[in-house]
């Protein structure tokens, strides 16, 4: 088969391909967004090379081929090296993307596909699906609780992030512009798909397009197949909210707390001013005193939620106030 009759027609697994050339969509907007080939031309060819056949020698969204004209497109641009320096430190995305350009920030696509990725407007975005969005938010909010915890103790503790498979991650692509979809061999069949990228990196790309006012319209693809565009609203709640847990400021840490102190014990098992085990009236009688306990101690046991509302030890006011963020 010659490499034309391979950028064109049926994939391996009989679902159409893109071919090569752009759509005219696609080259009318080239001009406007001439930087993506600056982007794309700043990965190490190495790199670039790893990142395609990773996704198979195919475009991820549309399958389009072959292999040399794909490009390593960027989740996080290269012009936002403070944002991404700045997620780092606050623990959103994970220390071991020592770049921008390395593998998990990076996802192979046709020059069409990565085009609507990037421009200002996006015509599509990648979003994980519902049960990682919602493992991301439970994290988020027990994480939050476990900091106000140790916070109310005098100690600060830094943000966590999940325990995540990221080869086992799928992502629903999401088309919010008709005429990208009818122009593109796309397969909502195939959808959603895995990339074995980070995560947070493409929650975070997807923000720029996620509240474009996009209304719902079944579309016709080049492939043969039937889409509806647009985001459903329980996604972009769900991103929402995840990124309110992600603002979240430290929580507070108090000062000179004292730790507490241990009950006096007897040489014989006793406490004092009574014997172990005889009940609270002998304790009492005997002139006994009770273990102080610290403000940050009395708040968290005359609050501390039910198991059915929250974690054991969460203060009311903080369970609360997590769960005022939005919600579907």
């Amino acid at each position: 088969m010659s490499q034309s009759e391979d950028a064109a027609g049926e994939g391996t697994d009989g679902v159409p391909v893109a071919p090569a050339a752009e759509p005219p969509i696609i080259q009318s907007i080239a001009s406007g967004v001439g930087s993506i080939r600056t982007y794309a031309s700043t990965v190490s060819s190495s790199t670039r090379n790893f990142v395609v056949q990773r996704e198979g020698e195919r475009c991820w969204l549309c399958g389009g081929g072959p292999a040399g004209i794909l490009q390593a497109a960027h989740q996080l641009w290269e012009s936002r090296e403070e944002w991404f320096q700045e997620y780092k430190e606050n623990n959103i995305v994970p220390d071991r993307l020592s770049s921008l350009a390395h593998p998990e920030n990076l996802i192979a696509l046709c020059p069409s596909c990565h085009v609507g990725y990037d421009t200002d407007e996006s015509f599509w975005l990648m979003i994980p699906t519902v049960d990682t969005l919602d493992r991301y938010i439970q994290h988020e909010r027990n994480d939050y609780l476990r900091r106000h915890r140790a916070g109310n103790r005098g100690v600060s503790e830094p943000r966590t992030l999940p325990d995540v498979d990221t080869g086992a991650v799928k992502y629903q692509p999401y088309i919010l512009l008709p005429a990208f979809a009818e122009l593109n061999f796309l397969a909502p069949s195939t959808w959603p798909k895995l990339w074995p990228g980070e995560p947070t990196t493409a929650i975070l790309k997807a923000k720029r397009g996620l509240f474009q006012p996009c209304k719902p319209q079944r579309v016709h693809t080049r492939a043969n197949e039937d889409l509806t565009t647009g985001v459903p609203p329980e996604i972009r709640i769900k991103v929402c909210r995840l990124v309110c847990l992600w603002s979240l400021p430290d929580p507070p840490v108090a000062e000179n707390v004292q730790p507490p102190r241990k009950r006096a014990r007897r040489d014989d098992g006793g406490a004092h001013g009574g014997v172990e085990g005889e009940g609270k009236g002998k304790a009492k009688a005997g002139g006994g005193t009770r273990q102080p306990v610290g403000a940050s101690d009395r708040m968290l046991c005359s609050h501390e939620p039910k198991a059915e509302t929250g974690p054991a030890g969460a203060t009311a006011k903080v369970w609360d106030w997590l769960n005022q963020l939005p919600n579907p």
